[in-house]
């Protein structure tokens, strides 16, 4: 028997999202590993923003479990498996893929006891908007949905959470960077300094312009937007990490 065959994969012409999907199946004996769907209605991003699901994208849920560091997982997932076809992107902290400084894909993911819903979405066949990009800008004609979605549930890493963030840091193109990120609170507070550092729990390090050391960014703060201030070609301040 195939992994594709011994994997449950349900393919939709369209749902609400595949996360409601999978929370509506979680628990009971239909519930598969991996939902792909042509088109959403109402897909969600980070911080409950609305997710453009036009046809000629990849919306995906895989229902994995919980482990430590699983945003890394899954951002190195989509990472690999784009790789595998010919496409190198980096990772804007913490789950977003770019491809030449534009969003190529985005990550949601979402814990319900001992199980995690990992969120996929990628730009197939077209852009949504102008600061983005897709797979088919690079690689013609793009894999069909199920078969990158496979793909991406084959390069999951399972290795020790130090060898996960060892590969994420050399991959994320937010250290060394100017950024802005806006912490999500009613008062809109937001932390601007360079980003010198992913700690051993996810958080982003941000030290202020004059050098002085600014809170973490948590993890758990899954509202905080990040956005990168300085040209793509900034300087790295993390270059010997990131190299080792």
């Amino acid at each position: 028997m195939s992994e594709r065959e011994a994997l449950k994969i349900v393919e939709l012409d369209f749902a609400t999202s595949t996360q409601d999907v999978a929370r509506s199946l979680l628990g009971t004996d239909r519930c598969p590993d991996i939902i792909v769907a042509k088109t959403q209605t109402a897909g969600r991003g980070r911080c409950g923003r609305s997710w453009s699901s036009p046809i000629g994208g990849m919306y995906a849920t895989m229902i994995v479990p919980t482990s430590d560091l699983l945003f890394a997982r899954a951002a190195l997932a989509v990472t690999n498996a784009l790789r595998q076809i010919g496409i190198h992107p980096s990772i804007k902290w913490p789950n977003d893929l770019l491809v030449a400084g534009k969003k190529m894909a985005g990550l949601l993911v979402e814990v319900i006891g001992d199980r995690a819903l990992v969120g996929v979405g990628i730009n197939l066949d077209a852009a949504p908007v102008p600061e983005a990009t897709c797979v088919g800008a690079y690689v013609a004609p793009p894999p069909c949905a199920s078969a990158l979605a496979l793909k991406v549930w084959q390069a999951w890493p399972h290795g020790a959470a130090a060898e996960i963030l060892l590969d994420y840091r050399r991959q994320c193109a937010t250290l060394g960077r100017r950024v802005r990120v806006d912490r999500g609170t009613p008062a809109g507070e937001s932390v601007c300094g360079i980003a010198v550092d992913i700690d051993e729990t996810g958080a982003l390090v941000v030290a202020g312009d004059e050098g002085e050391a600014m809170p973490p960014i948590a993890l758990t703060l899954t509202c905080g937007d990040c956005r990168h201030l300085d040209p793509e070609e900034g300087i790295w301040l993390a270059s010997q990490e990131r190299s080792a």
